[in-house]
């Protein structure tokens, strides 16, 4: 436009002269890299006088452009390659982008990558006062039905997916509590989501099975009304008025969230953040499980959610939680364990595919302890094969995560995560790398913090990618990396072992009842980890009023 419009380009090319007398080199590169030809600075020579005003506003303006396309200019030329990883037959050799990646995620971990740090101590939150219709009447509705507490009960899934019980009860007892709104920093609703999901009062068949849908409703309300009672709640807080985003509420189940004006008929059990909530809660922070969540019509319905998430683990079965493991133990009776579902109906088909590959892959082997529990199920079996295991597989299923991985934590059994699309809680305080292998990382470092791969503690990358190859060359080669992983040495296990002791108390919410409760290691250190978490979030100042 600049070399053919007049007078148009008048200006733009009066100030390219302008430039010429001031900074040859800075007219010289934005002619040459622009349209001007020679021949339209000519015409200058009897262009009228601009104004000096605007002329300094076109001079800022190239200034600016010229800023941007020199700093892009830079960062391309000074970016590093991003190459592929290497693997060699001593494990895999991370690339120096991976490197570079990781350490600047190093930086934002506290000092001691096995513990979370705690709230400045200006940092307050206040705990909404719901009605117990939202929280402590589910509670005794499911009593009344099941004749047990459900934080007690952990048939069908029911027991771990009380984080938001246990939360609410944690932040309760915290320290950085307040009764005062407007020293708060930030606000927790304490709805039981899960519950109210489970008294949905939705009389149909749930795809989950009989076990996941109480097909009833808890003192005449049924899941809708509830969460449309929460979110008129919140509408008349001028706290959430003004602050959606400085607000957050736990969703201790896979299915976090859906849009139900566009599906007003949802399956059974339904998602916990449906109808009015939906659309109040997407400034703010959602504690969840599974950032990448699914509904029961669709697998990847996270992907109708844009608000802010933060991952929080699975409440882990409470007689693992109870029995702290040895100091050191080294090799176990059984090197690999599994057990849980292989042939369900209900997991997506990606996920139940990758299952039934990597169970295959290792079913075979020498060591290896595979259970199908479709096909075989024994009472406490699952806790005493983790207790007996150096390494407990976490494979993906319904959903990446799963809460197997936080059994394995507390029975004190090296996680083998097997699931690309996985997101670790707390990751950014803690180095997952310490304490379990994830072979899609690229490779486990030293407490030295050596980017060196330390091979025998590797498996190859096909391992975390089942499908990419064929079933019969992917065995073959986790038969090979499998014998590495057998033949760890005592000390390097016991090194993964140690680290997984000093961090296992991150991931235990309490032993007891939430109302009545001890902690491992120290009251609280997992309710500080998310605490963490959420205040990064919410980009919260601890100089700053909450409103500011």
């Amino acid at each position: 436009n600049c070399s053919s419009a007049w007078p148009l380009g008048q200006p733009t090319l009066a100030f390219v002269k302008y430039f010429q007398s001031i900074s040859p080199q800075l007219a010289a590169y934005y002619v040459s890299s622009s349209k001007i030809t020679h021949e339209s600075m000519n015409l200058l020579s009897s262009a009228p006088p601009w104004p000096r005003i605007y002329g300094l506003f076109v001079v800022f303006c190239l200034t600016q452009a010229f800023a941007v396309e020199f700093s892009t200019s830079v960062l391309q030329n000074v970016r590093p390659q991003k190459n592929y990883i290497d693997v060699a037959a001593d494990g895999i050799k991370v690339s120096k982008h991976s490197q570079l990646v990781r350490k600047n995620q190093e930086v934002k971990r506290t000092p001691d990558p096995m513990t979370c740090g705690k709230l400045d101590p200006n940092v307050k939150f206040y705990i909404y006062d719901l009605s117990s219709s939202l929280n402590y009447d589910l509670l005794q509705c499911y009593k009344n039905m099941t004749g047990t507490e459900i934080y007690d009960d952990f048939r069908e899934e029911k027991g771990q997916n009380t984080a938001d019980i246990w939360l609410h009860k944690l932040l309760e007892n915290h320290s950085s509590r307040t009764w005062n709104q407007t020293e708060a920093k930030f606000f927790y609703i304490p709805f039981y989501g899960f519950l109210s999901s489970f008294f949905s009062d939705l009389k149909g068949e749930s795809p989950a099975g009989p076990d996941f849908s109480a097909k009833t409703a808890c003192n005449g309300k049924s899941h809708m009304d509830r969460v449309n009672e929460l979110a008129a709640f919140l509408a008349n807080q001028w706290t959430f008025q003004q602050h959606p985003e400085r607000h957050m509420m736990t969703v201790s189940f896979w299915a976090v969230a859906q849009n139900t004006a566009n599906n007003p008929n949802p399956s059974s059990p339904p998602c916990v953040v449906v109808g009015d909530l939906f659309a109040k809660l997407q400034k703010s922070v959602l504690l969840v499980y599974e950032q990448k969540f699914s509904s029961m019509e669709k697998v990847d319905e996270h992907k109708n959610w844009w608000g802010p998430l933060v991952s929080i683990p699975y409440v882990p079965k409470p007689t693992l939680a109870a029995n702290e493991p040895d100091a050191a133990f080294g090799h176990r009776d059984i090197t690999f364990f599994f057990q849980g579902s292989l042939h369900s109906a209900f997991q997506n088909g990606g996920g139940l595919k990758a299952r039934q590959e990597l169970a295959a892959a290792f079913e075979n082997q020498p060591g290896s302890l595979i259970v199908d529990t479709y096909k075989h199920y024994t009472g406490n079996s699952y806790e005493r094969g983790m207790s007996r295991s150096s390494f407990c597989l976490v494979l993906e299923g319904d959903t990446p995560t799963s809460a197997r991985l936080f059994d394995s934590l507390a029975a004190g059994c090296v996680p083998l995560i097997l699931s690309d699309d996985i997101t670790l809680p707390f990751a950014s305080q803690l180095n997952w790398t310490e304490f379990s292998v994830h072979p899609h990382t690229g490779a486990y470092r030293s407490s030295q913090g050596s980017n060196k791969s330390q091979g025998s503690l590797l498996v190859v990358e096909s391992l975390s990618r089942p499908g990419s190859h064929s079933t019969m060359e992917m065995q073959a080669a986790v038969a090979k990396r499998i014998a590495m992983l057998k033949r760890t040495p005592n000390e390097k296990l016991q090194h993964l072992q140690q680290a997984l002791l000093r961090v296992r108390k991150n991931f235990i919410y309490g032993i007891g009842s939430p109302f009545n409760f001890t902690t491992s290691g120290g009251a609280g250190t997992l309710v500080d980890c998310a605490l963490q978490e959420v205040v990064k979030q919410m980009h919260i100042d601890a100089s700053t009023t909450w409103w500011t």
